[in-house]
């Protein structure tokens, strides 16, 4: 049993951690922009413009405004919507635009009809974006109530417990971003933590119909369902269930924008956003190799021109990761207790790696896998030898603090600008060292005295 003294400590940790990430990331802006970002100040103190958390607006005030911060993510959904209601045939994607480095709509049709009760109220854009804002913070109070559960449930709920969850969550970096930007990776994050927290109250079916909501906005996910369709058990009717329900929303989203439209999504945008982005906040090998290899400016939004050996390395590596997920997965339902969280951890976060886009505010994807992991440690004692609890903790930390290494790319210094995506491979890492303990003959103790005072 982990003593509450324990986990206070771990919570003064993590806000340290929290705080050495945020010299780090203005050590990396210096590395980049001596002169513009000095370390120090006239007065010999910590320079502010290095020294904080963005240089521009600060994310967390998202958190708490009741107002959309930045609406550039959302005006290409609410024109899809608008467009498609001012004539029947408009064609929503227009790949010229990403071309012309500017934001294009990219999301499945299924998004922009989920806004278009909005363009029918005659909503103008930014009174669409204040209240999906508003709409929001509403998902991410439920999303971080439903993650609070998940690694809590069966246990008593200490005030330690609910102190370190809390600094966690509001200070993990891909929550702020995607909330600032109005970004759809709220609603996906939303359908994937509770479709893991239907899946811990063994509603397989109803937790795949939660995973198909998210994939049909961002369809690259509808990569876990299959994974879980290839297991067994509850782990494979989640996947058969989110699968069929992929089928309908997908008929919806090519009855909404038509067939042209359709078209153009799946044979010119997705194929062109395959090239990738050496911009900075790409998380993803492909994103990576760009910055190491390119001349692209990784401080600029840019949809960079395919280079073949970075994009079939990228997809050999993508595909890998999913292997090693499916494999693990096999492996894990014959050995351990709740295999169907382990393994939805393990998809979620494999799909989420082998994507050649992973945008920061994506990682919004791991609050639930990082909820999992926490679990498990609290759950079984032989998870905690210090190698795997430092494994854990890093993934959390560079998964959930925000790395300015836009001035930096080449070899070697380009190196230093995937903290994040080493984070994510660290937390694919840990899901994967997990499956590899065999089940506990019987349940820990703390959870069985936590059942009983629930």
């Amino acid at each position: 049993m982990i003593s509450s003294k324990t986990i206070w400590r771990y919570t003064a940790l993590l806000i340290l951690a929290y705080a050495a990430a945020l010299g780090v990331s203005g050590l990396l802006r210096h590395l980049g922009e001596p002169d513009q970002y000095p370390l120090f100040s006239q007065r010999h103190l910590p320079s502010r413009a290095t020294f904080r958390v963005d240089p521009g607006r600060n994310p967390y005030g998202a958190l708490f405004s009741s107002r959309a911060v930045y609406i550039g993510d959302f005006r290409p959904i609410y024109d899809a919507a608008a467009g498609k209601r001012r004539d029947p045939d408009y064609r929503m994607y227009r790949p010229d635009e990403l071309k012309e480095r500017r934001a294009a709509f990219v999301y499945t049709p299924f998004a922009a009809w989920l806004v278009s009760p909005l363009v029918a109220r005659d909503y103008t854009p930014e009174e669409a974006a204040d209240a999906l804002h508003r709409f929001n913070r509403i998902l991410w109070l439920g999303m971080g109530t439903m993650a609070f559960r998940l690694l809590a449930r069966g246990r008593r709920v200490t005030v330690a417990l609910a102190a370190a969850f809390t600094v966690q969550y509001l200070a993990y970096f891909p929550i702020a971003k995607a909330l600032q930007l109005t970004q759809a990776s709220v609603w996906i994050a939303f359908f994937l933590v509770a479709a893991a927290w239907l899946l811990q109250r063994r509603l397989p079916v109803a937790a795949g119909l939660a995973l198909a909501l998210g994939a049909s906005i961002k369809p690259h996910l509808a990569a876990v369902a299959l994974l879980l369709a290839l297991q067994s058990g509850a782990t494979r009717r989640t996947g058969l269930a989110a699968l069929a329900a992929l089928s309908f929303t997908g008929l919806l989203s090519i009855a909404y924008a038509g067939i042209p439209s359709s078209l153009d999504y799946v044979f010119h945008a997705l194929p062109m956003l395959s090239g990738g982005y050496a911009y900075h906040p790409n998380q993803s090998v492909n994103g990576l190799l760009m910055r190491l290899f390119t001349s692209e400016d990784p401080a600029v939004f840019n949809l960079s021109m395919p280079v073949s050996w970075i994009k079939f390395t990228s997809t050999v590596f993508g595909l890998c990761v999913l292997a090693l997920a499916a494999v693990t997965c096999r492996s894990a339902i014959r050995r351990r207790r709740e295999p169907e969280l382990l393994c939805y951890a393990l998809a979620v976060t494999a799909v989420t790696i082998a994507s050649p886009i992973c945008w920061t505010h994506h990682m919004t994807a791991f609050i639930a896998p990082l909820a999992i992991v926490a679990r498990r440690i609290l759950d079984e004692p032989r998870l905690r030898s210090p190698a795997l609890l430092a494994t854990a903790f890093a993934s959390a930390i560079l998964t959930g603090a925000f790395y300015d290494a836009r001035h930096l790319s080449g070899l070697p210094l380009g190196l230093l600008t995937g903290f994040e995506f080493y984070g994510a491979l660290l937390l694919l890492g840990t899901l994967v060292a997990f499956s590899r303990h065999d089940n506990l003959t019987s349940e820990p103790r703390d959870r069985i005295a936590g059942a009983h005072s629930s």
